[in-house]
């Protein structure tokens, strides 16, 4: 990995998980380090860890809650005004909930949280990211993509909203074959640029996704599915690579799961289907 030491980051989700593994190594590579947290004790806690791993490195937190339309798109607004680039920005940031449940802005939280947080960081972001000498953008998804269909229809209706853990897990596929959709769009649109795009699947990590959950159901599966589940060090490592490699500069449009290109759904590169999604994006949040 080449040395990066001038270079601003933007990382949602890194107080724990994958995110907080992928924080730990990012600072040392980077000046500066964007922040985006819900909760800014543990954010000011992992200030502090960082500083120690890299003292010289820049750490701003900005609180942000991922369920709220207005939320992102002030604090997304606001560092905008702070920055003239940004070179590596990582939408990490995820959830999966073990019962379906609306956000206060009427939407589907995996579709608002999982999706929408990427659409709008990255649209607000898109200046300073033309404006970075070689600018990055990494969308985390999922391998549970290739299950994923395209169906808004319940995204604002609670009547039409699943109610069973079975059809709870398809939300979260439908919202990783979304990211994948926004992240070829993307892709394309920053064509003939030194912007890449790509999107990855982390693999199966021990991390907090659904452990706040507080059914039934997920005190009971959350420890049984992180029996099978490896380091959150892990999962960081393909986010890093493209983050941090002369490969992750170099190549963009794809796929990608332990550090190498993977093949996508079909579904997932139909531009004619992202088209619409990213519409749907645009009405939702005005951006």
């Amino acid at each position: 990995m080449t040395s990066q030491s001038s270079k601003v980051a933007f990382l949602t989700g890194s107080t724990s998980g994958i995110g907080r593994a992928t924080a730990q190594e990012l600072v040392k590579h980077v000046s500066i380090l964007i922040l985006p947290v819900r909760n800014l004790t543990k954010g000011q806690d992992l200030k502090q860890e960082l500083l120690i791993i890299n003292p010289s490195c820049q750490i701003d937190l900005h609180q942000c809650d991922l369920e709220s339309i207005e939320s992102m798109k002030a604090c997304a607004n606001t560092i905008a005004s702070k920055y003239e680039a940004i070179d590596i920005l990582i939408n990490n940031a995820g959830t999966f909930d073990y019962q379906c449940h609306f956000t206060n802005d009427g939407l589907e939280s995996h579709f608002e949280v999982n999706l929408l947080s990427q659409y709008i960081f990255n649209m607000i972001f898109k200046p300073l990211v033309l404006r970075s000498s070689q600018g990055r953008i990494i969308n985390f998804s999922g391998l549970s993509h290739k299950a994923g269909k395209f169906n808004l229809a319940y995204i604002q209706d609670r009547n039409k909203s699943p109610k069973s853990l079975l059809n709870t897990i398809s939300l979260c596929a439908d919202s990783c074959l979304y990211r994948n959709l926004l992240t070829f769009k993307l892709a394309k649109d920053f064509e003939n640029t030194k912007v890449t795009v790509n999107c990855l699947h982390p693999g199966s990590i021990k991390t907090n996704i659904g452990n706040d959950n507080i059914s039934l159901t997920g005190k009971i599966i959350a420890p049984i599915f992180n029996l099978f589940t490896q380091p959150a060090i892990e999962g960081a490592k393909t986010s890093l690579h493209l983050a941090l490699s002369d490969e992750g500069g170099q190549i963009t449009g794809k796929y990608w799961s332990n550090c190498k290109i993977d093949k996508p759904s079909e579904l997932s590169t139909d531009m004619d289907v992202a088209e619409q999604l990213v519409a749907k994006c645009q009405q939702l949040t005005k951006v």
